[in-house]
């Protein structure tokens, strides 16, 4: 957990991390010096500082190097060789200084790993450069922890002794873990490697804002890249280790995790054989105009996998976009705020804030998107999502919050095909859990199926209160399922169902839950589960279809239903309708209604309408207290002039 005076301690020990790296250049004639606790001891002749074996001691599959300072200025190189059966270069810095990174880090070792361990603070700074052959680590803990317990020191380098046993944990000794920061550089491992930043607050950034190139691929001054391998990004704010594992990267149960700011930078594992993995570990985590990145569009999955206390994510892309199996896994275990700046042309919403979302193409199966937060806020065109783009089903979406959902000018959306492509996969489904959820200014859930797929489930469990209400420039606020048959081809897949429980449901100033069918899919079904069902000022819960698919049937189960008022000429309601002219036109879906008490009130109406050929759906109520209708009504109609226009629906109350 954060509280404002640690950050406030941390952010002022980060500064004076900061003005030692200044400090230390300018006063020190040699800057790669050998301590002595493995053997040799003097300063190294620069600028292309040569660091072979003989400089440290080896045991096993371990190369030991231990150094009382250790910096790279721009232009300079520092180069690490020994025999090709090192497996781990182990290098720790003991001095006291920080160090400053600015040029090249090289080893020449076949496949080595490189673990560069200095407590006091680490800065890759413009011009920073990795070369090495296997992967690459950096960390300020103040120990590496082996399987057998032995422990290589930076702060007591004159204890312990050398192993032949495994890497196991970093070792923090320390409440106030020194920062690592990577500073207008790329920071790059080989295809398949790991690189990781361990330490105090982690701050990775550019001063330039991303760019578009012509080809209108997004660019970065500042990056993190592992190729089909795997970034590990740790803050750390107590005592206590952490320990990277195959498929994880655990923090100790009691431990505290730091800031991690990450602005202006990209951080990517992508590549097309895919599988490629991001953990992320801390206390407050900042993403700014950053992208988090794994795309492969033929080959397995990779996995971005959060874990912190609060996330503020603005106008930055959390993306995985594979062939199969693909996952975003985030738990954060206070606050996730998203947030942007929606750009609107041509009547549609063509920049929308940050995303945090998973594509699947081929044939494969479609990611996940899992979210547990103790309360999320999707503002400013904010959007979770999940899409298919081929075959394969597409992306399901599971939101866990604690308290409340609030989703304005935003949206969470799990789609099949788009407006380009047409897609036979179906549609993810869309799971949420909250105590609250408020939907506003055109804040929207919704699945929908632009081709041959199926629509996607919604299912929706709030233990108090379920709001949506207004609307943006485009939308309305509210929760929907859609079929749409784009290329007009007779195929067009069913829209899914919406299923909500909750103790109470509020629609007003225009808000919507609505099944729709605009050609020959079926529209889904609507089942609410409500205690108190509220619809005010043109809000309405609807199903309607405009070509040769079925209207769904709404169903409510509601103790309490109110429905009053009108917006402009719309009036609030519950329908269904049917619009097609065409002879094949599809059925107005059936309104089925269980309430104790109901009332209708000023201009509100229950109505099945047919506008077409397509037969008017049946509407059936049952209320076992109190039934109020005042200058409303219930209302079955066929509208159409036409011969053969389609008969009324039935209505029994």
């Amino acid at each position: 957990m954060n509280n404002p005076q640690r950050r406030s301690f941390a952010t002022y020990q980060y500064l004076v991390s900061l003005l030692m790296m200044s400090l230390v250049a300018p006063f020190t004639e040699a800057e790669v010096i050998v301590d002595g606790t493995l053997g040799y001891q003097g300063a190294l002749e620069g600028p292309h500082y040569q660091i072979g074996a003989a400089l440290g001691q080896q045991q096993g599959g371990h190369l030991f190097h231990s150094f009382s300072d250790f910096n790279i200025h721009t232009g300079e190189s520092a180069t690490f060789s020994g025999p090709n059966t090192v497996q781990n270069i182990i290098s720790r810095v003991t001095g006291g200084n920080p160090s400053r990174i600015n040029g090249l880090l090289r080893s020449t070792i076949p496949e080595a790993d490189f673990y560069f361990l200095n407590p006091y603070g680490i800065l890759f700074g413009e011009g920073a450069e990795l070369d090495v052959q296997g992967s690459f680590h950096a960390s300020t803990a103040d120990r590496l922890r082996f399987s057998d317990g032995t422990e290589f020191n930076a702060r007591t380098p004159n204890n312990g002794l050398l192993t032949v046993a495994p890497i196991e944990a970093f070792g923090f000794l320390t409440d106030t873990p020194s920062a690592i920061s990577v500073e207008n550089s790329t920071l790059s491992v080989s295809e398949g490697k790991t690189l990781s930043l361990i330490g105090g607050d982690l701050h990775v950034s550019s001063t330039d804002l991303p760019f578009y190139n012509t080809s209108k691929e997004k660019n970065f001054n500042s990056m993190l890249l592992a190729e089909s391998g795997r970034i590990n990004l740790a803050s750390i704010a107590s005592q206590g280790e952490v320990v990277p594992t195959k498929t994880d990267m655990n923090l100790g149960i009691a431990m505290r995790g730091g800031d991690i700011i990450i602005k202006n930078t990209e951080i990517n594992t992508s590549h097309s054989q895919g599988g490629g993995r991001v953990f992320i570990r801390g206390g407050r985590f900042e993403l700014i105009d950053s992208d988090i990145i794994h795309e492969t569009q033929t080959k397995n999955g990779g996995i971005i996998n959060i874990q912190v206390d609060r996330l503020e994510q603005q106008a930055s892309i959390i993306h995985e976009e594979s062939g199969e199996n693909g996952k975003v896994s985030l738990k954060v275990s206070e606050t996730l705020n998203l947030s942007g700046n929606p750009i609107f042309e041509e009547g549609r919403q063509s920049n929308y804030g940050s995303k945090i979302f998973t594509v699947s193409y081929s044939e494969g199966k479609g990611g996940h998107v899992e979210i547990e937060s103790g309360e999320i806020n999707l503002v400013d065109g904010a959007q979770i999502g999940g899409g298919t783009f081929g075959n394969g089903n597409g992306s399901h979406i599971t939101l866990k919050v604690k308290g409340g959902l609030k989703v304005q000018v935003g949206g969470i959306f799990a789609n099949s095909g788009n407006w380009e492509s047409e897609a036979t996969g179906k549609a993810g489904d869309i799971r949420i859990e909250a105590d609250q959820i408020q939907l506003l200014e055109g804040g929207q859930i919704a699945s929908g199926t632009l081709g041959d797929g199926q629509g996607g489930f919604i299912f929706i469990k709030v233990n108090d209160t379920l709001i949506a209400s207004g609307q943006s420039k485009i939308s309305l606020s509210g929760i929907s399922v859609d079929s749409l048959d784009i290329e007009k081809t007779g195929k067009a897949g069913n829209a899914g169902n919406i299923e909500i429980e909750a103790h109470k449901i509020l629609l007003d100033n225009g808000a919507a839950i609505r099944s729709s069918t605009y050609g020959s899919g079926e529209g889904g079904r609507v089942t609410l589960i409500v205690d108190h069902l509220i619809l005010l000022k043109g809000s309405d819960i609807s199903s309607k279809t405009t070509g040769s698919g079925n209207g769904g049937t709404i169903h409510i189960e509601a103790p309490n239903i109110l429905i009053s008022g009108k917006i402009a000429n719309y009036n609030t309601a519950i329908r269904v309708d049917s619009f097609s002219e065409e002879n094949n036109a599809g059925n107005a879906g059936k309104i089925e209604i269980d309430a104790d008490k109901m009332r209708l009130q000023d201009d509100a109406i229950i109505s099945s309408a047919t506008w077409g050929h397509g037969e008017g759906g049946a509407i059936s109520i049952k209320v076992t207290d109190i039934l109020a209708v005042q200058y409303s009504g219930i209302f079955g109609n066929s509208e159409s002039t036409n011969l053969n226009a389609g008969k009324s629906g039935n209505i029994n109350i």
